[in-house]
C-alpha cells in the first residue's frame, strides 16, 4: 500500500497533486491511502467528493516537531494496528515536515516493512525548523544530512536540477531523473486570442505567504505604473494587508482580489486575462488556457522593498522545469518584469506557442507513472531505529499558540 501523506489543509500545488496522484492510483487499481486532516481540509473534501481512501490524522497539531511528550504518546495510540496487515507499505510525503511525521510515527510503530520516500517541491523546505532557531546551521545541517542518505537510495524526487543542488547544499554530479509537478491537460489546448491592446489584462496566481509576497506586489507595482494595465489577483494568505495597504496607498482602481477561488472556478477568471504571472503549479494552471505566462520567482520577505525586483522570463524559453524557484536577481534568466512583458506584447503568438507547447511535458497520466514507478523503487528505511526529529523553535511555538488561541489558521 502506498500511503499519500500530507497535512496541509489549504490548497496549493502540493495538494493539487495529493488528490491527482491519489485519483490516478484509484483508476489503475494501486492499493493506497491518503493519509490527512478531517475536518477543515482541502484533502479530505476532496477524498469525500471523489470517492477516494482516506486515513486519518488523529491530533489537532499537524507537526511532530511543535507537539509535546503526551501529544506524542496520544498520537502513537491512536495509529497503532493501523497498518499492520499490509505486507508491504511505502510512506510518500510532500513536504519536510511531514517526512518527519511519517518518520516519527512508523519507526514508533514497529512497522518494519516500510519504504519512505519524499518529493521536494520548494526548495526552501531544507531550511524547515531552522527559521527563528538559535541554532540556524545546525537544523539546516540535520536536514540536508536526511536528504543526502534518503537521495543515496533514490528516495528523494526532485522536480528540477536546482531543487536537488539546493537542498543538498553542494554541486551535484547526478543521473537522477527529475520529475515536475503535473497537471491535467484538455484534449486541445485553446489558443489565445491577444484582445484589445489599449486595455491588456494580467491574471496572477499566488499564496500571500513569505516566499511569494515579494513577486506579488512587483506585479501590483507594474500596473500602477501602467494604466493601460488590469490585474486579476487570485490567491489568500497572511500578508494579503500587505497588498491591501499598498493598493490604498496609491488609490489603485486596476487591481481585482479574489479569494477563496477553488481549483474548479479558475479557468472562467483565467480566460479573461492576456498574459499570466505565476510561480510553481499556478504557471501551468494559466498555461494551459493558452496564454503565455511570465515566471515569479521565489523569494524573500524584504524583497517587497525592492523596486527593480525581476522576473525569470516567459515559461517554456528554457527547456527545463523551472517554476520560479530562484531568487528573483539570483539566476542568469532574471530579467525585468518590464522587458518581458513589452516582449511579449512584440510577438504574442511566438510566446503564446512557447508557453503552450512547453506545458505539453507535464501530462497528469504520464508523470503520475513516473511518479508510481519512483515511489515503489524507493530503497530508504532508517535501519530500525526510531527518528528523532528536532525540536520547533520556542518562538514559534509560542507564535503558534498564540494563533490558535486567536484563531489565526497558520
Amino acid at each position: 500500500m502506498i500511503i499519500l501523506f500530507n497535512l496541509n489543509k489549504y490548497v496549493g500545488g502540493g495538494e493539487i497533486l495529493t488528490i491527482r496522484l491519489a485519483q490516478y492510483f484509484k483508476d489503475n487499481n494501486v492499493k493506497y491511502t491518503l493519509f490527512s486532516f478531517e475536518v477543515d481540509c482541502y484533502i479530505s473534501e476532496q477524498a469525500k467528493k471523489r470517492e477516494l481512501n482516506i486515513t486519518y490524522w488523529p491530533q489537532s497539531e499537524d507537526s511532530i516537531a511543535y507537539m509535546n511528550q503526551n501529544q506524542k504518546e496520544v498520537l502513537i495510540r491512536g495509529l497503532k494496528d493501523l497498518f499492520d496487515s499490509e505486507d508491504n507499505l511505502y510512506s510518500f510525503t510532500f513536504c519536510l515536515r511531514d517526512l518527519y511525521n511519517s518518520l516519527y510515527i512508523f519507526t514508533r510503530l514497529g512497522v518494519k516493512n516500510i519504504r519512505f520516500s519524499t518529493g521536494i517541491y520548494h526548495p526552501e523546505d531544507v531550511n524547515y525548523l531552522s527559521s527563528f532557531s538559535f541554532d540556524k546551521s545546525k537544523i539546516i545541517i540535520f536536514n540536508r544530512s536526511l536528504l543526502e542518505s534518503m537521495t543515496q537510495k533514490n528516495s528523494v524526487l526532485y522536480i528540477n536540477r536546482n531543487a536537488l543542488i539546493t537542498s543538498l547544499g553542494r554541486e551535484v554530479d547526478s543521473k537522477l531523473p527529475f520529475i515536475p509537478i503535473p497537471i491535467p491537460l484538455p484534449d486541445v489546448i485553446p489558443m489565445k486570442e491577444f484582445g484589445n491592446r489599449n486595455q491588456i489584462k494580467i491574471v496572477c496566481i499566488s499564496r500571500f505567504v513569505d516566499f511569494k509576497i515579494a513577486a506579488v506586489l512587483a506585479i501590483i507595482r507594474f500596473v500602477r505604473k501602467n494604466k493601460n494595465f488590469e490585474l486579476t489577483l487570485i490567491g489568500y494568505g497572511i500578508y494579503k494587508f500587505v497588498l491591501l495597504l499598498y493598493m490604498k496607498m496609491y488609490g489603485m482602481q486596476n487591481v481585482k482580489i479574489y479569494s477563496g477561488i477553488g481549483p474548479d472556478q479558475l479557468d472562467g477568471l483565467i480566460d479573461q486575462a492576456d498574459i499570466g504571472y505565476a510561480q510553481g503549479t499556478s504557471i501551468l494552471e494559466i498555461a494551459k488556457r493558452g496564454m503565455p505566462v511570465i515566471i515569479a520567482p521565489y523569494s524573500k520577505v524584504l524583497d517587497i522593498f525592492d523596486p527593480s525586483f525581476k522576473c525569470m522570463g516567459v515559461f517554456g524559453e528554457q527547456d527545463d522545469y523551472n517554476f520560479g524557484d530562484y531568487t528573483s536577481n539570483g539566476g542568469p534568466e532574471s530579467v525585468s518584469i518590464e522587458s518581458t512583458i513589452a516582449k511579449i506584447l512584440n510577438d504574442y503568438q511566438h510566446h503564446r506557442t512557447l508557453t503552450v507547447s512547453h506545458t505539453q511535458k507535464f501530462s497528469v497520466d504520464v508523470i503520475c507513472q513516473q511518479m508510481h514507478a519512483f515511489i515503489i523503487n524507493s530503497q530508504y528505511q532508517p535501519n530500525g531505529t526510531t527518528f528523532t526529529p528536532p525540536n520547533g523553535p520556542l518562538f514559534k511555538k509560542a507564535l503558534r499558540k498564540l494563533f490558535k488561541i486567536v484563531g489565526i489558521k497558520h
